[in-house]
């Protein structure tokens, strides 16, 4: 089995440092040449959460060597762990052109609106969905922190109910193996739009006020105004969702709380973001709720306000 991993951040970095132990030839891309440069030569640190670690040598690629080429050998999969903002036009054309007839792009991003994006350039029975909730902390271009243990679903994005081709049914069930073996606990999802939206709420709930408040997960409900916060966003998301008809149409405050603790050292990807200097996911987390909430006419003034704060934040930058 080969498979390529596009985006060398701290999930990327996670799922290409544990597969190469059990598939040699596991191939990563990374956004610079420095980062490509320095993984090949010195591989993939991973820290484990009981402190042990391991180190795994990747096949390295900056970006800039493979957007315009066609590999000359197959892939199986194509695993796109970017940022949902990261996939443009230019992006998706490039993952067409890595595909062949028997190779599927499976997307591990937030938000929605990417799928119908990619599928203009790849032909939907080979798009798979990967909902996560594995913790990562990118501690430099080439070590990583796994910061909390979670679990993934794979499934497509059509509807629950839709048929699914043996094709697509045959690939997330030797993709799901695989990622078995390599440590991870991954099942297959018949009802993936629902995870999608759940994640999407919790995401938009957790990932704005850590950023706003500098503060890890698990410390946002210690404190009561931020806990409060946290409530109004979760329903206001969930009464969205209920709208669309999504079932059950979000996460309850207790499994909210449960991503806090099981998550509870990790600093979001939007922290993270904000403290770097980079910008962050909020127009693909909050910003993609707020695009939905105005079709449906549904006022959603917390998500606004923090919608404006983050921005303003990023402003600097």
């Amino acid at each position: 089995m080969k498979i390529r991993i596009v985006g060398a951040g701290s999930l990327g970095m996670l799922f290409a440092g544990r597969l190469e132990v059990i598939l040699p030839g596991t191939e990563i891309v990374a956004h610079t040449e420095s980062q490509a440069q320095r993984l090949q030569s010195g591989g993939i640190r991973v820290i484990e959460p009981h402190g042990g670690s391991l180190q795994a040598f990747p096949e390295a690629i900056a970006f800039q060597d493979v957007i315009l080429e066609k590999p000359d050998y197959e892939l199986d999969y194509v695993l796109l762990t970017v940022k949902q903002s990261h996939i443009t036009p230019q992006l998706a054309a490039s993952i067409g052109r890595q595909l062949t007839e028997k190779s599927c792009v499976v997307c591990f991003q937030n938000g929605i609106g990417h799928v119908e994006l990619l599928s203009e350039y790849i032909p939907a029975e080979r798009i798979l969905i990967a909902i996560t909730t594995e913790a990562a902390y990118k501690r430099s271009d080439s070590e990583v922190e796994h910061t909390g243990r979670g679990t993934t679903l794979i499934g497509s994005p059509e509807a629950a109910g839709s048929d699914t081709s043996e094709f697509r049914e045959n690939a997330q069930k030797k993709l799901i193996a695989a990622l078995n073996d390599a440590g991870f606990s991954v099942s297959m999802s018949n009802n993936i739009l629902s995870t999608i939206w759940h994640k999407l709420i919790v995401n938009s709930v957790i990932n704005p006020l850590t950023a706003i408040l500098k503060v890890r997960n698990g410390e946002l409900p210690q404190q009561p105004y931020s806990e409060s916060l946290m409530k109004e966003l979760l329903q206001e998301a969930s009464q969205l969702a209920s709208l669309k008809h999504i079932q059950p149409p979000g996460p309850t405050w207790e499994q909210l709380l449960g991503v806090c603790a099981q998550t509870a050292l990790n600093r979001s990807s939007m922290l993270q973001d904000l403290s770097a200097g980079r910008l962050t996911e909020i127009d693909s987390i909050t910003g993609s709720l707020l695009k939905e909430a105005k079709r449906y006419a549904h006022p959603m003034p917390v998500h606004e306000t923090v919608y404006r704060i983050v921005k303003s934040l990023e402003a600097p930058h």
